[in-house]
């Protein structure tokens, strides 16, 4: 038997001890509230740590994003990968990747509420990525029907992270366009 528990997503995803100044994370009153399953044996004491952990890893990816993570943007025809950065706006709203030598050149501009999905462990062909790279890739997708960009993390576990947090933030900005 499952219990279904409540969560508004701005009380997950919106940190109330933000450094001021850095980011500008506004929650909007009145949204939806997405259900959130948990089994009937687990207590609901027990969400509220398990939402105060995703709300730090967000708000800990949010603030090195809107800093700039450096990573490198792979074009998925040649193969070739450029050094790059990518930028979260304070609002949430856009995900900017910038070249690492040319920091003035971007290589893409998205808004958030188009990613369709961020892809990882996908059968890209060894062409494009060498088999030692595929466990860093994420590939995001877009629903308006732009090009897919690959992007290479530093490791598994950044690559796990950035696709989680990505994934939350677009979700953010998608209910914040319906507010």
């Amino acid at each position: 038997q499952e219990t279904v528990v409540m969560l508004r997503f701005s009380d997950c995803c919106v940190c109330d001890l933000i450094d001021k100044g850095e980011e500008t994370f506004v929650p909007s009153k009145g949204q939806p509230q997405p259900a959130v399953k948990k089994s009937a044996a687990n207590s609901l004491a027990g969400v509220a740590p398990e939402r105060a952990r995703l709300q730090e890893f967000v708000k800990d990816f949010a603030k090195c994003a809107i800093r700039g993570v450096p990573c490198t943007v792979v074009n998925p025809q040649t193969g070739q990968a450029s050094g790059a950065s990518y930028f979260l706006d304070p609002k949430i709203q856009r995900l900017v990747f910038k070249r690492s030598q040319t920091p003035e050149t971007v290589i893409a501009n998205i808004q958030m509420e188009n990613i369709k999905d961020v892809l990882v462990d996908s059968g890209v062909s060894e062409k494009v990525i060498s088999k030692h790279d595929v466990n860093r890739l994420a590939i995001l997708t877009f629903q308006n029907g732009d090009p897919s960009v690959f992007i290479l993390e530093g490791s598994q576990v950044d690559r796990d992270r950035f696709a989680l947090c990505v994934k939350i933030s677009r979700l953010y900005a998608q209910m914040q366009q319906t507010a």
